[in-house]
């Protein structure tokens, strides 16, 4: 379903007079408050008022909030009136130069050619690695994100990614020697994406739980996490948003750990009847051996159903063995099968790593079923991509975008009739799993 921004809306007779205090904060009373000690009596019956009337909310002034480059960047006037005027996040001031130093387009500009020359020039691009090229892990995401026409600027999505990408937490917040990962899945067409960064429970949940709170998830979608959290208890937790050209904006958490599947299931919407998808699949997945969840995901929308997406690798000893539990699965829930085309070019290719089944559940059914193909050789994806419905030419801008030499898996997966709200392709799509990066506190 379409991911819904709750805006909490509520009228009143105009005039509304929108007034900016510089200086003025929220921060603990003490010898350094002057706003405390000045002890504003109206001032903060204002305040007192609109909380009483849950009109109430803080913002960050500083650091990725206003398009800074980290928390450690105090805010100004200038940021700060820039990020509410124009009511999104943009890079400003040195996160603009950082960007512009790191995807090599500051040394591209006609002013830096004609103020450094063209000698300077050739000393950068002889440099290895070559200067400007160096990008991180968030960096890459942000150049990945400008392929994608509809992620422009301006746009509600621009704005949901954005905040998205904000509410990650900042290297620095991790303990030495911890890790954030990050990874992008795409269409075989570009025109759905799913963006996600994962890394230590004890960093991200907080922030998982506050953005999906701003975004108007529903409490009873924070205390699910905060309950299977508790259960499962897993090191590491991730956060994800889905994007497409269809105007597509969906998000939720994921745990990317080994959970038993007697454990991953309770994140589930179930019945716990026969009849119900969560408990066919459980049950299926026991009757192959199926014990092991490796990916456990659920959305976070503000209106039912939502969905589960559990992960498991395939029983069998090559790829066709693999793919005839795969076809079981997908006769059993019903689905329609895959295209002859993309599953004879796979059965032709030297696959030597186990495969991985996706089924997606909800409480009125089943909604998705993939088959996750890990390290495809790059002259089978461009057979995939030109015989499928892809363009090279497209696939190939994500991948200088985005620094990846090839796709880390491809998805074959089925999307159900009723599923695509509108905004989703509904049928067979081919996905493409890209492995952005990995970052780690020095």
């Amino acid at each position: 379903m379409s991911f819904i921004l709750n805006k909490n809306g509520f009228k009143r007779d105009g005039p509304v007079v929108f007034v900016v205090i510089d200086g003025c904060g929220e921060a603990p009373a003490g010898k350094g408050n002057g706003v405390e000690l000045a002890d504003p009596k109206y001032y903060k019956g204002l305040i007192e008022s609109a909380k009483a009337k849950h009109l109430h909310t803080l913002i960050k002034a500083h650091g990725p909030a206003v398009g800074l480059p980290s928390n450690s960047d105090m805010g100004n006037s200038e940021v700060g009136h820039n990020a509410l005027g124009c009511g999104q996040i943009y890079s400003q001031g040195a996160k603009l130069v950082n960007e512009s130093l790191e995807t090599g387009e500051f040394f591209a500009t006609e002013k830096w050619a004609s103020t450094v020359g063209a000698a300077a020039t050739d000393i950068i691009a002889s440099a290895s690695p070559p200067i400007g090229k160096q990008m991180d892990s968030t960096t890459k995401m942000i150049t990945a994100h400008g392929v994608f026409p509809y992620l422009t600027q301006g746009t509600k999505m621009e704005s949901f990614w954005d905040a998205w990408l904000s509410s990650l937490p900042p290297l620095l917040e991790l303990d030495q020697g911890k890790s954030m990962h990050y990874s992008i899945i795409t269409s075989i067409t570009m025109d759905n994406t799913i963006w996600r960064v994962c890394g230590p429970q004890s960093v991200f949940a907080a922030k998982i739980v506050q953005f999906f709170w701003n975004m108007g998830s529903p409490m009873s979608e924070v205390d699910r996490l905060n309950d299977v959290g508790a259960l499962i208890n897993p090191r590491d937790i991730g956060s994800w948003i889905q994007t497409s050209a269809m105007g597509g904006m969906d998000g939720g958490w994921v745990f990317p750990a080994e959970i038993p599947l007697t454990l991953a299931v309770e994140a589930a919407d179930s019945t716990k009847t026969d009849s119900d998808a969560t408990q066919m699949f459980a049950s299926w997945a026991a009757s192959r051996g199926i014990l092991l969840c490796t990916y456990l995901s659920r959305d976070m929308g503000k209106s039912p159903p939502q969905q589960t997406e559990f992960r498991m690798y395939l029983p069998g000893s090559d790829f066709n063995s693999q793919l005839a539990v795969a076809l079981d699965a997908m006769s059993t829930f019903q689905f329609p099968g895959f295209p002859d085309n993309p599953i004879s070019i796979l059965a032709g290719a030297d696959l030597a790593e186990p495969m991985m089944l996706s089924i997606v559940t909800c409480a009125k059914g089943f909604v998705s079923l993939g088959l996750v193909i890990p390290h495809v050789p790059m002259d089978v994806v461009t057979d995939l991509i030109q015989n499928c419905g892809g363009k090279v030419s497209v696939i190939q801008k994500f991948m200088d975008a985005s620094g990846c030499k090839a796709p880390a898996a491809i998805e074959l997966q089925c999307l159900m009739k009723g599923y695509g709200y509108g905004v989703y392709k509904e049928g067979f799509d081919m996905l493409f799993h890209w492995d952005i990066g990995t970052e780690t506190r020095e």
